[in-house]
């Protein structure tokens, strides 16, 4: 996308100003992104797809379980996207990463999906 020099006067200033904010933030969000990956690794017949971005994909076996965990998860109040209309989904849910209290919510749900 084209910017103005505006733009790219004060994105230089915060990307060079505020480094060591920023790369707390990256760690924090990579350490949760490893949280997520584990929470999902738990999920009876699940398949956590590699991904390097802020979301993963859960594959589900069989394949009509992801609409099911779906519902379970927005009953208890934790939104995921399902994604498993989609052909070369099948059986998928799509989690972003969220902040440490959504994964807790996130993870005492599929808790009670497992149990």
């Amino acid at each position: 996308y084209n910017i103005s020099a505006t733009t790219l006067a004060i994105a230089e200033v915060l990307l060079t100003r505020f480094a060591d904010e920023q790369a707390a933030m990256l760690e924090e969000a990579l350490e949760l992104r490893s949280r997520l990956r584990d929470i999902l690794s738990r999920v009876p017949g699940g398949e956590v797809l590699p991904t390097g971005a802020n979301l993963m994909l859960l594959r589900i076996k069989p394949n009509e379980d992801a609409p099911r965990l779906w519902s379970h998860l927005q009953d208890r109040g934790v939104w995921v996207k399902n994604v498993s209309g989609t052909p070369a989904l099948a059986g998928c849910l799509r989690v972003s990463l969220g902040t440490a209290a959504e994964l807790d919510r996130l993870e005492a749900a599929l808790e009670a999906w497992s149990a």
